[in-house]
């Protein structure tokens, strides 16, 4: 697993960004701002969208993580839209470069200067809009810090794409965070992902389905050796299909 190493000098606050995430004064309902593009050069190899359970890499597992951003541009575009005057003057509380569909894209967690905090991945910007956010603890080592983004792409009734994203916040035993889709009983590839100072984030997605597919979305988290963290985050839950009627298109 790789575990990203924030270069010297940065402003950036891993081993606290629990703790800053927890004691912000988040706004609720942010902006909407451009999507973050993918850094250019050499990122790694990029993930196709899946078909049914079959791994774009031909592997079974997928490590999301690309390592840190360290990128002023993408910075500057999560920051946008009057979340900070000076994009300069933002704490990057996490920053690592993610798999995505097409490439890889920035994962930021921003907080301002009134202490509001923007979150930035694949699917686009957000903001936690429950306070106070939830904690990770001995009894639940893994907790979600937001609820999330989940995005269905439908032709008609059936599912031409689906993506999701997750912010975890999670304790020092856990080593690792995974999601795979199960379809029609046989799972996909394990997406992977390394925490970083107590906070973790996974973007996953699957690619064209037959009608009527029966999908899941399975999440565990792991120690060091391999073994599962006891986790009530750890589990599985069923992915909406597209459903419709007369012409209308629903999530269901």
């Amino acid at each position: 697993m790789r575990t990203p190493a924030f270069p010297a000098g940065a402003r950036r606050n891993g081993l606290a960004v629990v703790a800053a995430l927890a004691v912000a004064a988040v706004a609720v309902g942010v902006a909407a701002i451009s999507f973050p593009p993918a850094p250019s050069g050499d990122g790694g190899p990029a993930a196709t969208m899946t078909s049914g359970s079959e791994p774009s890499t031909g592997a079974s597992v997928l490590e999301v993580d690309h390592g840190p951003g360290d990128d002023p541009d993408a910075v500057a575009d999560c920051a946008g839209d009057g979340f900070a005057d000076d994009p300069a003057g933002v704490e990057v509380l996490y920053d690592v470069v993610q798999e995505a569909p097409d490439g890889t894209t920035p994962v930021l967690a921003l907080r301002n200067d009134a202490g509001e905090l923007r979150l930035c991945d694949m699917t686009g910007p957000d903001a936690p809009a429950v306070l106070p956010l939830p904690q990770s603890d001995a009894a639940t080592p893994v907790v979600e810090l937001t609820s999330g983004d989940r995005v269905w792409d439908c032709d008609e009734t059936v599912l031409a794409g689906f993506r999701a994203t997750t912010w975890l916040s999670t304790e020092p035993a856990v080593a690792e965070v995974a999601q795979r889709f199960v379809v029609d009983g046989t799972p996909g590839p394990r997406f992977s992902s390394t925490p970083v100072g107590g906070v973790a984030h996974l973007q996953v997605w699957l690619g064209p389905q037959v009608e009527d597919a029966r999908i899941h979305l399975e999440q565990r988290a792991l120690q060091a050796d391999g073994s599962p963290v006891d986790s009530p985050w750890a589990g599985s839950q069923r992915v909406a299909g597209c459903t419709g009627t007369d012409g209308e298109v629903q999530i269901g």
